[in-house]
């Protein structure tokens, strides 16, 4: 099985590795790297066709016909494990924060909570003022700052908010998150969220800074920055008209966890996505059709 390497000098068992190696069923490997976000380790292996690698300090990418290791761009926090004991009334609720690659959130068997990226740091506090205690985790991660807020009632937990930035503000009703993308467009998106009584409800404000003509080439990588933006004025402005169905796009794509230029792009205009499968994830290659005016009128998914 062909194993690439990306983003860093890896080594495979002290031996320096240039794009890729190989590895069988059953083969042990010792992994470390050196990169400018700095240096780690793990013991890679191969079981049923599936690559792990241990710790959290490497990160695993499936690609059809090929894995791909590359260091895991984690913040390095002080606090990597967190257990609190709030009271709120006469009920006092164990919170524990599992911290790293796959940062973890647990109240007593009221909630399990895996994070949508690793944190660090948390601070856990209990929020008082509403019909049933509402658990306020805020943490560092790669984005900058993370949020959770849930419900613990009677019957369980309940996730009411979820969200990263770069700043994220809370004024008494109200939470507001700041996040640039670093992205073609150089979106800024401001995204507020206020509270219902029982829910939030959230409005975004993207602005584009840096927007201007692009060539064909680009394309299909804009629509893919849009759609994980949940841009939809810009997924409506780059398709055809015939294909002018923002919503079904947005399905269609689903959740993408980040973009990435493809291991052997097929064509010039291919672009790729990675979504989370169990410990790892899946990297997925589209490609695209143009219409007589450049838009984009079919997407092609090679798997």
């Amino acid at each position: 099985m062909k194993i690439c390497v990306r983003e860093g000098q890896f080594f495979a068992d002290g031996f320096a590795v240039r794009r890729c190696f190989e590895m069988a069923e059953g083969e042990r490997r010792l992994l470390s790297y050196l990169s400018e976000g700095g240096c780690g380790c793990g013991e890679a292996r191969i079981t049923e066709g599936i690559l792990s690698v241990s710790g959290d300090s490497i990160g695993v990418i499936e690609w059809s016909g090929a894995w791909e290791i590359y260091p895991h761009p984690l913040p390095r926090g002080k606090v990597r494990e967190c257990v609190r004991d709030l009271t709120f009334g006469e009920k006092t609720h164990r919170v524990h924060c599992r911290c790293g690659a796959r940062s973890e959130i647990s109240v007593d068997d009221l909630l399990r909570w895996e994070a949508i990226l690793p944190i660090y740091d948390p601070e856990i506090t209990m929020l008082s003022g509403q019909r049933d205690p509402i658990l306020d985790v805020r943490a560092r991660c790669e984005e900058g700052e993370y949020l959770l807020l849930a419900a613990l009632g009677e019957n369980g937990g309940r996730v009411l908010l979820e969200r990263c930035g770069e700043k994220i503000t809370c004024v008494e009703n109200e939470v507001t998150i700041v996040k640039n993308c670093d992205d073609l467009r150089k979106r800024r998106i401001t995204e507020r969220c206020v509270w219902r009584g029982d829910s939030f409800d959230c409005s975004r404000e993207i602005v584009c800074t840096h927007d201007h003509p692009f060539i064909r080439e680009v394309m299909g990588r804009l629509l893919l920055e849009a759609v994980s933006a949940k841009d939809e004025a810009s997924i409506r402005e780059l398709l055809s008209p015939e294909v002018e169905d923002v919503q079904a796009i947005l399905d269609y794509f689903g959740e993408i966890h980040a973009l990435r230029a493809p291991l052997s792009p097929p064509s010039p205009t291919a672009y790729a996505v990675l979504k989370k499968k169990g410990r790892y994830l899946r990297g997925m290659i589209y490609q695209f059709d143009f219409d007589e005016s450049g838009n984009i009128s079919n997407i092609h998914c090679d798997e």
